[in-house]
Parts: C-alpha cells; sequence; structure tokens
C-alpha cells in the first residue's frame, strides 16, 4: 500500500481535466473516508474504513484518540 501526501497531485480528471489531489475526512458516523478527486467533485477513488464502535468503558486511551484526531480541546484525564 503506498501512502498519499496532501501536498501532490496525482494526475488530471478523466471528466474536466482538472487536478487530481488526496483528502481525507472523518463523516459523522465516525468512518474514516479516503478520496482521489479533483477540485470540481469527481471522485476517482473513495475508500471508507468503517469504525466499530465498543462499549465507552472499554476504550483505551489510545482508542479514543485515534476516534478524535481533529478535536483539540478535549483533554483526556488519567
Amino acid at each position: 500500500m503506498r501512502t498519499l501526501r496532501y501536498d501532490l497531485l496525482y494526475g488530471r480528471c478523466g471528466k474536466c481535466d482538472g487536478p487530481v489531489f488526496f483528502t481525507q475526512t472523518i463523516d459523522w458516523e465516525g468512518n474514516r473516508i479516503s478520496a482521489l478527486q479533483c477540485w470540481n467533485g469527481h471522485y476517482q477513488n473513495v475508500t471508507v474504513s468503517q469504525f466499530e464502535f465498543a462499549e465507552d468503558n472499554a476504550l483505551t486511551r489510545e482508542q479514543v484518540e485515534s476516534i478524535l484526531p481533529f478535536i483539540g480541546f478535549v483533554r483526556l484525564e488519567n
């Protein structure tokens, strides 16, 4: 599996000839969505990594940190 970077272009779109770039986001259900898309919204490849929910008290600190990487104001107390 190759590593994709956000700061590189990965070719041209087959529909509109726009540049194709890599994006990664987390949807409202906690699933990580990785995509190669052009700036006009044409998707070349979409991969969804579904998050498996466990009981709240069964999550480790590392699991919680991997779920919420984009929230800077949450403090996890030991």
